[in-house]
């Protein structure tokens, strides 16, 4: 299993929580927004490719965890502000995030390929019967659709 300090979505749940107590001044909801649509899509993908039911339980409930009920309680606290502060410390932090992994040997590219083959690969789930699968595709396309109607009021609102 990759080190633990390698998931950048460790980092931004981090920042999340230094904001939330109040030690740091820069709104993570632009970053934790960014991570929210590459959960989608990386979720989309190990769905699409059969990683298993199994584990994409495990990687939806660590994504909920560190990235969507943050997000959710920015929003209901009306925290959902993108200033130029939140900008420039998400740029710093990626950019410090990208020299850490650098210094400690590996790409982002290879590590979150090894990430998505180890929930590809990872052979002890269940197969679902078809019965399942269509009823989680329902499930998935209700949620996926009810997020994407919630995050686009976000957007607009702050037009």
């Amino acid at each position: 299993m990759p080190k633990y300090t390698f998931v950048f979505s460790n980092w931004i749940f981090a920042w999340y929580l230094l904001f939330m107590l109040g030690i740091i001044k820069a709104n993570p909801f632009l970053l934790l927004f960014i991570a929210f649509l590459v959960f989608l899509r990386i979720f989309i993908y190990i769905y699409l490719n059969k990683g298993g039911f199994y584990n994409i339980i495990k990687f939806s409930i660590f994504n909920i965890v560190s990235k969507i009920l943050p997000l959710l309680s920015l929003c209901l606290l009306n925290l959902n502000k993108i200033d130029d502060e939140a900008v420039y410390f998400t740029i710093a932090l990626v950019i410090v995030y990208l020299i850490y992994m650098k210094i400690m040997g590996i790409t982002f590219y290879d590590f979150y390929a090894h990430l998505i083959n180890t929930y590809l690969n990872d052979k002890n789930y269940k197969t679902l019967t078809p019965k399942e699968a269509m009823f989680y595709d329902k499930i998935f396309g209700f949620v996926y659709e009810g997020l994407n109607a919630f995050f686009r009021k976000i957007i607009i609102k702050h037009k």
